[in-house]
């Protein structure tokens, strides 16, 4: 039985140039990871193949240890609140909020969750 096949690319980059760039970003990302340590720092990813979803935050969790993942369910107007609620009282290291797309609209100026974080971090 042969390898499985890999899903094409999400772009229209040849392979091998989407793995350099995907390799550059995560490259970036753990940069920004040992950069924030012990600091308050919001970031956005966006990953929209699940399965590797999945593995990349598995793999930032043994490199990082002490992040928590938690799950938006859907139209979540405080996502700060939300956190904080299902959060332990220590906080961790660095929080992996997925699902939050369900809570930002599309359409419109108005993003009422992005508000709302904005609103909290200070």
């Amino acid at each position: 039985m042969g390898k499985p096949s890999r899903p094409e690319p999400s772009t229209s980059l040849p392979p091998e140039r989407d793995s350099a760039r995907q390799a550059e970003d995560l490259a970036a990302f753990r940069r920004m990871m040992l950069a924030s340590s012990g600091t308050f720092s919001l970031s956005f990813v966006v990953c929209q193949n699940p399965a590797l979803q999945r593995a990349l935050i598995a793999e930032f969790r043994t490199e990082f240890p002490g992040i928590l993942t938690v799950n938006l369910p859907e139209s979540v107007g405080d996502v700060f609140a939300h956190v904080v609620s299902v959060a332990p009282a220590e906080m961790p290291e660095a929080i992996f909020i997925l699902g939050m797309e369900s809570s930002i609209p599309s359409e419109g100026t108005v993003q009422p969750a992005i508000r709302v974080l904005n609103s909290s971090r200070e």
